[in-house]
């Protein structure tokens, strides 16, 4: 840069493209997009969950059927 806080000067090309960034852009606004109260992966752990919660039970059923009802065999 040119001491003092000067711009310098513009140079223009003789030949090919010009680009100039004076422009006003201005913010583009999309949709807002719904997002899940739940993710998908979160949906199917806690599925997995209860799935084991129910196995784990019946299980436990089982167990305690076999233990308390048995005729002495084994």
């Amino acid at each position: 840069m040119a001491s003092g806080g000067k711009m310098p000067d513009v140079i223009l090309p003789k030949e090919g493209l010009l680009y100039s960034e004076k422009s006003s852009l201005s913010e583009v606004l999309c949709k807002p997009k719904w997002l899940p109260i739940k993710s998908v992966t979160l949906a199917k752990i806690e599925l997995m969950e209860k799935q084991l919660a129910a196995t784990m039970q019946q299980h436990q059923q089982a167990e305690q059927a076999s233990t308390h009802g048995g005729n002495g065999h084994r």
